[in-house]
């Protein structure tokens, strides 16, 4: 039988990235634990460290899982009396690497509300400069195993605290083109825009407000908005150049981590000599294009860190801060509008020479 080996890595999962303050169990580090090919491998204690600006009050609850099962128990803190380390004790349950095979273990933990902003988690398991970093057995001959691999410079990527989530709004490509509408009908489409949280957390949404450019208020008898085909909030009203969407609580509009969220914009048009105007072209706009107004327009916060998003977290870009300003399409408005259409009855075929009707 050959001598048991076992090398450990940190994995390239999860990548760097923002992780907010008062999460719980965010995935910080994978630990990737390669036997041999001689004999499987037992390990009995596995020790982490952080390395990187953190310190000790900024985390908590910190675990060590094999896919959904939790190894061992879960340490309260790193421990700053060594070198900012943490056991994980396996013995009463040791976990086994069959040989030839890799194991990926995560390290979870949770980032406290009074966690410092810009501070970088970032962990490694060493088998050198700190004792007892793994312990390890073979299954089959029982010897200890001298694990290779891991150092200070082999570490996890780095995971920056940040206060919040941010949030990104833009008029949506799929938006209603310019066009006319004939007035006094309903529902009709006027924009769609886009929500789009960062990778760091849920964002909801308490309150959207537009403002209208062009036309005016009276051109609206109501507008709407909605998710989809359901509709999200009351009926709501232009007055004084805006019309306001508030969302009760438990119900506000939710944008997943990393995603975008669409909402349509619909309207009922009076008509033409009962408030609207023929010729207007009303537009909403969400922002002035002046950071310090964007949470005027947008009342949002942070699901895992409960932060209500600041001027500087809301932008027309993810992770590129700008003030936002996004305006729907004009919609010209009109009594009515000309449609052209073929008659049934327009001549098709071949032409010949001399005066020949082509169309009516």
């Amino acid at each position: 039988i050959g001598t048991g080996a076992l090398s450990v890595a940190m994995g390239s999962t999860p990548v760097a990235a923002n992780v907010v303050k008062n999460s719980s169990d965010a995935t910080v580090a994978t630990v990737l634990l390669t036997a041999g090919t001689a004999e499987d491998i037992r390990i009995t204690s596995l020790k982490i460290q952080e390395v990187n600006t953190a310190v000790i009050a900024d985390t908590s609850n910190i675990k060590l899982f094999d896919g959904a099962t939790q190894l061992g128990s879960t340490a309260a803190v790193f421990d700053a009396d060594a070198n900012g380390t943490v056991t994980f004790d396996l013995s009463g349950n040791p976990l086994v690497v069959a040989k030839g095979a890799t194991k990926s273990l995560d390290i979870k933990l949770s980032v406290n509300s009074g966690a410092t902003a810009t501070n970088i988690i970032e962990v490694t398991v060493m088998t050198t400069g700190i004792a007892n970093q793994l312990v390890s057995t073979g299954v089959t001959t029982g010897a200890s195993i001298t694990e290779t691999g891991g150092s200070d410079t082999n570490v996890g990527s780095r995971q920056t605290i940040a206060a919040s989530g941010t949030l990104a709004a833009k008029l949506d490509a799929g938006s209603t083109v310019a066009s006319q509408v004939v007035a006094n009908t309903t529902g009709v489409e006027v924009a769609k825009f886009k929500f789009t949280a960062s990778n760091d957390e849920n964002i909801k949404i308490s309150m959207l407000k537009f403002t209208r450019a062009g036309g005016a208020d009276s051109d609206y008898s109501l507008v709407q908005i909605y998710d989809g085909a359901s509709q999200i909030a009351q009926n709501a009203y232009v007055i004084s150049g805006a019309v306001t969407f508030n969302f009760t609580p438990g119900s506000e509009l939710i944008v997943s981590k990393n995603s975008s969220k669409v909402v349509t914009i619909k309207a009922n048009i009076n008509a033409i000599g009962s408030g609207a105007t023929s010729g207007d072209s009303p537009t909403f706009v969400i922002g002035t294009n002046t950071e310090a107004d964007d949470d005027t327009f947008i009342t949002a916060q942070g699901v895992s860190s409960g932060v209500v998003l600041n001027d500087a977290a809301l932008m027309e870009v993810i992770a590129t801060p700008a003030a936002i300003s996004e305006a729907s399409n004009a919609m010209k408005l009109y009594k009515t509008k000309l449609t052209i259409n073929k008659n049934s009855a327009s001549p098709s075929g071949t032409l010949i020479p001399g005066v020949t009707e082509v169309i009516r």
